[in-house]
C-alpha cells in the first residue's frame, strides 16, 4: 500500500470531485489501455458485456466468506456473473466475526498490504470506517461516477423500476447523499439499499386469537383495553389446562420486529429506538425526557409489576421467543407477543394462531403512532485505491443493482430455484403487487448450496419478494401467510407517522468526532435507565428519581447530542422521500 500522501494524489488523478464539477474518465481505465465499455457492430456503447472476455480482466474482490457458500469460484451467481460482464473474479476472502474481519482489514491496512480492488457486501466495514478509510486515501471517491448516467444505468433503472420516473431520481440521488458522510462531500460507499415496506414496522405485534375467542374478547385498541385483556389472560386460564402458565405479554425489547416496549410507548410518544430523534416544527428531540415517555415508563412498570409483561423480555433473544411462540402438546402459553411471520415461528398452525394487532391508540395528545423504519441504505461496498480499473470496478457493481442481480442472490439459479411470473394479475402481498417471480425452492437462502453468495447486495424491492400465489382462496396456507404479515404493515401504515420526521443526518468531521465522545455512555444511559424504570428499583412516577435522571441525562451532553442531530438534520431534510 503506497503512503497516504500517493494514495490521495492518486484518487486525484482518477477523478475530480463531483461537488467540483469533475467528471470521470470513462473511456479507458487509469492504466491507459482498458476501455470500460464494449461496442455493437455500428459503433454503439454496449452495457454487456462490460469488457471483452478475450481481455482476461480481473478484479480481486474482497468478500465475507459465509459458510452456506460451497464454493465461490464455481458458483452459480459467480459463473452468471462473469458471464454478463466479461470480468473474471478473484475473490479474497475473509472470516471469522465482523470484529475479525474488521482487524483483519485494519492489519492489512496497517502492514501496508496491496488491497483487493473492490470489498463486496462488505458489512464489517460500517459507514464511519469507510469514511475515514476514505478520507486517509485508501477508498476512492466515487461522486463523479453516479453522476455519469451511463457508468450508473443499471442503478439509475432499478431505482426507477421500484419508484417509478420521478420518485426513482429523487430516490437516487438521496441515496448518494447519504453515502457523502465527511466533510468534503466525497462518496466512498457504493451504495444499496433494500425496501420491503412489511419489513418496516420496528414491532410485528402479535395476538393469541384462539384466546381472545375462548374469553369473548377483542382485541385491544388503547392502554386501558390493552391492561384488561392482559388481566383476562392471566386469571382466566385461557389455555385450559388448569395451571396458572399463561405469560399475557411477552417479546424482546431489542430484537428485530421485536421493539415490544417501543411498540408500548408509541400510545404516549413517537418512539423508536433505532432512530433516536422526532421533529416538530422543524425543531430536533428526543422523546427521552418528555412527560409524555415517563407515562409510557410509569404504565410499563405497572405491567411488570402485575406479572402482565415479562421482566423476562430484556434478557431473552429471539431464538428463545421462538420456542415459546410455538405450542408444546398442543398448549400455548403466550397471549400478545412480537414476531416476523418469516422467523419467529416454526408451524404454519402456530403462525395462524396469532393475529397482528394494530398500533394502540393516543393516550397523551402525542402518541398513537405506528413506529417504522426508513428505507434501508446499506455502505457495503468499495473500490480502493489499490484498484488500477476503477471503470471497470464501478461498472460491475453497477451491473449488480439490477432487478435480476437480485434476483439471482436472493433466490438462486433461475430456471431451476425461480422463474418469471407469467400471470402477474395472480396478485401478492394482498393484490398491491403484481406477482413478478414463481419460486420453486424456497429454501436456497437457508440452505448450503452453490447458487448465490448468500448475500443481498442490490436495489431490491417488495416488487421482487412477490410470490404468484392466487389471493382468492383464503384458506390456502400461502395466501393466509402473506395477507398475514401485509395486514401487520397496513395496521402500522393507517396509524400513521408524525407530520415530520427524523429519518436520518449527514454529520461533519468535526460532529462526528465530537458525537464519538458521549454518544455512546448516553445512549447506553436511556437504555439503562428505561430498564430500571421498567423493571428495577427506579420508579419513573417519583418525582426525585425523573429529576435525578433528567440531571444525569443533561450531565452526559444530551444538549450537544441534539444539537448536533439538529445540524445534522438540517443538510438532509429535503431529500427525505415519502414514506
Amino acid at each position: 500500500m503506497k503512503k497516504i500522501t500517493a494514495l490521495l494524489l492518486l484518487a486525484c488523478m482518477m477523478l475530480s470531485l463531483f461537488a467540483c464539477g469533475g467528471s470521470p474518465a470513462t473511456e479507458t481505465g487509469t492504466n491507459g489501455e482498458l476501455d470500460c465499455w464494449t461496442y455493437d457492430e455500428a459503433g454503439n456503447k454496449q452495457y454487456l458485456p462490460i469488457v471483452d472476455p478475450e481481455e482476461n480482466v480481473t478484479l480481486k474482490v474482497g468478500i465475507q466468506q459465509k459458510a452456506s457458500v460451497i464454493d465461490y469460484n464455481t458458483n452459480v451467481y459467480t459463473t452468471w456473473l462473469e458471464e454478463q460482464t466479461g470480468v473474471h473474479v478473484e475473490f479474497v476472502k475473509f472470516s471469522g466475526s465482523s470484529s475479525d474481519i474488521t482487524t483483519q482489514v485494519a492489519l492489512m491496512i496497517a502492514g501496508g498490504e496491496e488491497l483487493p480492488d473492490v470489498f463486496w457486501g462488505f458489512s464489517p466495514i460500517s459507514q464511519t470506517t469507510g469514511r475515514e478509510y476514505g478520507n486517509q486515501g485508501y477508498f476512492i471517491d466515487l461522486n463523479a461516477y453516479f453522476a455519469d448516467p451511463e457508468m450508473s444505468h443499471f442503478t439509475r433503472e432499478a431505482y426507477k423500476e421500484i419508484f417509478g420516473e420521478e420518485k426513482g431520481a429523487k430516490m437516487f440521488e438521496e441515496n448518494c447523499r447519504r453515502g457523502t458522510y465527511n466533510k468534503d462531500g466525497c462518496l466512498y460507499p457504493f451504495v444499496s439499499m433494500e425496501e420491503v415496506p412489511f419489513d418496516s414496522p420496528i414491532c410485528h405485534t402479535v395476538i393469541n386469537q384462539q384466546w381472545l375467542d375462548k374469553l369473548g374478547l377483542e382485541a385491544p385498541k388503547t392502554i386501558d383495553e390493552l391492561y384488561d385483556v392482559l388481566v383476562a389472560f392471566r386469571d382466566q386460564d385461557p389455555n385450559g389446562n388448569g395451571k396458572k402458565d399463561e405469560l399475557p405479554m411477552i417479546a424482546p425489547v431489542n430484537g428485530n420486529y421485536q421493539r415490544i416496549v417501543d411498540y408500548i410507548l408509541n400510545a404516549f410518544v413517537y418512539t423508536n429506538s433505532t432512530i433516536h430523534f422526532n421533529v416538530t416544527d422543524g425543531k430536533v428531540w428526543t422523546p427521552y425526557n418528555t412527560e409524555e415517555y415517563r407515562q409510557g415508563l410509569i404504565f410499563i412498570r405497572k405491567l411488570v409489576k402485575e406479572g402482565l409483561l415479562s421482566p423476562l423480555s430484556w434478557t431473552m433473544k429471539s431464538a428463545d421467543l421462538i420456542s415459546l411462540l410455538n405450542p408444546v402438546d398442543g398448549v400455548y402459553t403466550v397471549g400478545i407477543s412480537a414476531g416476523h411471520g418469516d422467523v419467529s415461528f416454526t408451524t404454519d398452525d402456530a403462525f395462524f394462531v396469532y393475529s397482528p394487532l394494530a398500533p394502540l391508540a393516543d393516550a397523551t395528545g402525542k402518541g398513537g403512532y405506528g413506529a417504522r423504519n426508513y428505507y434501508p441504505t446499506k455502505f457495503f461496498n468499495y473500490i480502493t485505491a489499490d484498484c488500477k480499473i476503477p471503470e471497470i470496478a464501478f461498472r460491475w457493481l453497477d451491473f449488480q443493482m439490477s432487478g435480476e442481480a437480485y434476483l439471482r442472490q436472493r433466490w438462486g439459479e433461475y430456471g431451476v430455484d425461480w422463474e418469471y411470473s407469467t400471470n402477474p394479475d395472480a396478485g401478492s402481498y394482498a393484490v398491491e403487487v403484481p406477482a413478478k417471480i414463481v419460486i420453486h425452492d424456497p429454501n436456497i437462502w437457508a440452505e448450503q448450496n452453490n447458487k448465490c453468495w448468500h448475500m443481498v447486495n442490490s436495489i431490491a424491492s417488495e416488487y421482487y419478494y412477490s410470490y404468484e400465489v392466487d389471493l382468492s382462496d383464503e384458506t390456502d396456507v400461502n395466501t393466509k401467510r402473506v395477507n398475514n404479515i401485509y395486514n401487520n404493515y397496513l395496521n402500522y401504515k393507517n396509524a400513521g407517522l408524525p407530520d415530520e420526521m427524523f429519518w436520518y443526518a449527514s454529520y461533519t468531521d468535526e460532529e462526528i468526532d465530537l458525537r464519538a465522545e458521549f454518544t455512546t455512555d448516553l445512549t447506553s444511559y436511556i437504555s439503562l435507565s428505561r430498564t430500571n424504570f421498567c423493571t428495577g428499583e427506579d420508579d419513573p412516577a417519583n418525582d426525585a428519581t425523573w429529576n435525578k435522571y433528567l440531571t444525569e441525562l443533561e450531565g452526559l451532553r444530551y444538549s450537544e447530542y441534539v444539537a448536533t442531530a439538529q445540524n445534522g438534520y438540517e443538510r438532509v431534510k429535503d431529500l427525505y422521500s415519502e414514506y
